[in-house]
């Protein structure tokens, strides 16, 4: 059975918009400014393509100009998702795609952007929810993996407050952002 969160409502309104004239080295620093993974390049209204921060990285310590275009760095194919659709086709779709973030669409509408970190949280905040919906146990399939959530009982799992730390692997309560990844305390000291 699919969860009931849509890419709606796990998608984020606010995005970073450039155009493709734009210097790389601006937009990268755009992005730390704003905690953003990525920018939507815009022609227009219209989307082009999106500058991730591997994308600006790359141009950056590679051949590229640090005020050369963002033309001349985005990913010109940026995966997009129906806003209608549930949270697992996103996971499913950032899986494929091999990418940080897609384009929320309703029709030709650009409503937003979902990231990992987008469908991490939703995957996270539905171990907190009892299983058995329903009459039925309530499975999730992401990325080809399917999982059971919870027990039949109805049960939280006993780390349904836990999560797993980029680094180092650990199951831990306090995980904090650092540079993108979420890590435990431990890892934050090294």
């Amino acid at each position: 059975m699919e969860p009931d969160v849509t890419v709606r409502d796990l998608m984020t309104r606010e995005y970073v918009g450039v155009s493709e004239s734009d210097p790389v080295s601006g937009v990268a620093d755009l992005l730390l400014d704003e905690d953003a993974r990525a920018a939507v390049v815009l022609r227009g209204s219209e989307p082009v393509g999106m500058l991730t921060m591997a994308d600006a990285l790359g141009h950056l310590t590679g051949d590229g100009e640090p005020d050369g275009p963002v033309s001349d760095a985005m990913s010109g194919t940026t995966p997009s998702v129906a806003a209608g659709g549930g949270f697992v086709d996103a996971a499913n779709k950032l899986a494929e795609a091999g990418t940080e973030c897609l384009m929320v669409t309703d029709g030709d509408e650009l409503l937003g952007v979902v990231s990992e970190r987008d469908v991490v949280g939703a995957a996270a905040s539905l171990s907190t929810r009892p299983a058995h919906e329903g009459g039925r146990d309530r499975e999730v399939e992401v990325a080809g993996v399917t999982a059971d959530v919870g027990d039949a009982a109805g049960a939280e799992t006993e780390y349904s407050t836990q999560s797993v730390c980029e680094i180092c692997g650990s199951l831990t309560p306090d995980l904090q952002n650092f540079n993108g990844q979420l890590i435990c305390s431990d890892c934050r000291e090294v």
